[in-house]
């Protein structure tokens, strides 16, 4: 009987910290939207505006995973989106672009891949009380769904897809499917597709940017879209909780980067390597990327 009456008042605690969590987060994810439609013709703003949504991201929630996320998704995302410029998938119309993008583009994936963290960690909240036990059937069948679903989804993208851009999701899928297929990992997929995949859309309705080979050509997006973001979203995770697991996981994360750069650096050669310079070996490599996240 105590222990029921104890467990009541933290019962309520923990709510009341989950809706305060809630509504930070519906706050932050109206604030980027904001800034971008109405300031993306202002760089200047633009930056100012996102370096403050980072500031209230690392104020509110002081945590070093999430200045982690926030490096992480910058550090990769910015040269992966260089990349994709150089190599013609899209073409930036927005003011202020230098190498090829605005300036402020490391800001938005910052703030915005935190943010995908943060809300895959309420929803497992929330998974975790409606369904205490990860053992039970209801659990089972929920994620169980849900990892069909990013499977489905897959197969089915990549059958339609041209078969070099296939190949590249391809490589990135399996490690991912074989190594991060945690609770977490499916919720961030599904978090970072949806989220990423609209508010790229806002953007294209705003003239913001342009591909060049999209898939459905009525809204001019490409059919693979959600799988990219989906991707990087877990990605970009796992490195993070390189500050929140054990050794072992910092070294299998550390391990993964270096070898989809190797790979990078062996298929698309020169275009990989000036974004990307390559240390003489795979050991050197390996050292680098453990003191830049060291």
């Amino acid at each position: 009987m105590m222990k029921s009456q104890m467990k009541q008042p933290r019962q309520r605690q923990e709510i009341r910290g989950l809706g305060t969590e809630v509504l930070f987060e519906f706050f932050v994810g109206i604030y980027l939207i904001t800034v971008v439609v109405f300031f993306w013709q202002k760089p200047v703003w633009t930056s100012l505006l996102l370096g403050g949504a980072i500031g209230m991201q690392l104020w509110f929630w002081r945590d070093r995973a999430d200045a982690a996320m926030m490096i992480g998704a910058a550090l990769l995302g910015t040269p992966s989106e260089m990349l994709c410029v150089e190599l013609g998938v899209w073409t930036y119309r927005a003011p202020g672009v230098v190498l090829g993008l605005p300036v402020w583009i490391p800001l938005v994936w910052a703030s915005l891949f935190c943010l995908f963290r943060r809300l895959s960690l309420t929803m497992r909240s929330v998974t975790r009380r409606l369904w205490p036990d990860d053992k039970k059937l209801a659990t089972k069948i929920f994620f169980g769904a849900l990892g069909g679903l990013i499977l489905v989804y897959y197969f089915i993208t990549v059958s339609v897809i041209r078969k070099p851009i296939a190949a590249v999701y391809t490589v990135f899928m399996i490690p991912a499917v074989i190594f991060w297929h945690g609770k977490r990992d499916m919720l961030i997929f599904v978090i970072g597709g949806a989220l990423g995949t609209l508010g790229e859309y806002i953007c294209m309705k705003l003239g913001f940017w342009q591909y060049h080979y999209p898939f459905f050509r009525s809204i001019g997006l490409p059919l693979s879209l959600p799988l990219a973001w989906g991707l990087s979203s877990v990605i970009v995770a796992r490195i993070a909780r390189i500050w929140e697991t054990p050794a072992t996981s910092t070294f299998s994360t550390l391990g993964f980067i270096a070898f989809f750069t190797c790979l990078g650096q062996q298929t698309l050669g020169p275009q990989f390597s000036s974004l990307f310079p390559a240390p003489p070996s795979a050991v050197d490599l390996f050292s680098s990327f453990y003191l830049l996240v060291t």
